[in-house]
């Protein structure tokens, strides 16, 4: 839905969709502010199946009256807790994808050919991150509240088959890593040095080369047959031009 929202602002802005304008998109960046609102509402969530939601939980979520006046106390305790989650962590995702945003607002401003090629990449970005600061702050809590249930404190909680799948790869993985430090990090300095070697040589290259656009070599030719007349109009046109 983030992906929607930021090609409706490209049609709206008229940017065409090419490497140029998508080649930024982190898929990444874009979900992470959901996944991390997802994340505070499983934990908490799973801090007070402890505590139930029964009797003592629905007298836990009771609200005493209070300055602003009395409150229901009818309130649906996990809809209390995913609503208590999603305000905590308000903020800082939001500023974080705030913060993201306004480090691609300097490339709005270049001009000539370097504007006609990033340009249309930072709008792009930032349609992407507004749609999903917008959707992370608003649709996220409430499938929240629709999707993920409590566990009971007898419960073990589920973990999904790609999970089992992926710590089952790991796993293996992880401890043969931890057995040998010393390897990996040598493979790892290896790989880095290897890495420099082959980019070193282009440290310093311009990204976008300069055109001498105003040095093309212009050559004209008429038939032998041509009159002088249509001739010489032919080529003050072409200096012309």
């Amino acid at each position: 839905m983030s992906m929607m929202f930021a090609f409706s602002g490209m049609v709206q802005v008229g940017i065409a969709a090419s490497l140029l304008s998508l080649g930024a998109i982190d898929f990444g960046m874009i979900v992470d502010s959901s996944v991390v609102m997802v994340e505070i509402c499983v934990r908490r969530l799973q801090g007070v199946q402890g505590s139930g939601f029964g009797v003592q939980g629905q007298q836990a979520m009771t609200v005493q009256s209070s300055a602003s006046g009395p409150q229901p106390s009818t309130l649906n305790p996990q809809l209390s807790v995913i609503r208590d989650a999603a305000v905590e962590v308000r903020k800082p995702t939001m500023f974080g994808e705030l913060i993201i945003m306004v480090v691609y607002l300097p490339i709005l401003t270049l001009e000539g050919i370097e504007g006609k090629l990033f340009r249309p990449m930072a709008l792009t970005v930032v349609f992407a991150l507004a749609g999903s600061m917008v959707l992370s702050l608003t649709l996220m809590p409430v499938l929240a509240s629709l999707f993920i249930r409590p566990s009971t404190p007898d419960s073990q909680p589920s973990i999904p088959l790609l999970m089992r799948i992926a710590h089952r790869i790991h796993s293996p993985i992880l401890r043969l890593c931890m057995e040998h430090k010393w390897a990996v990090l040598g493979i790892a300095a290896g790989m880095l040095v290897v890495a420099f070697g082959m980019i070193a040589p282009y440290l310093g290259a311009e990204f976008v080369p300069r055109l001498s656009a105003r040095k093309l070599p212009r050559k004209a030719n008429s038939t032998a047959t041509t009159s002088r007349p249509p001739s010489n109009r032919f080529f003050r046109t072409v200096s012309m031009t």
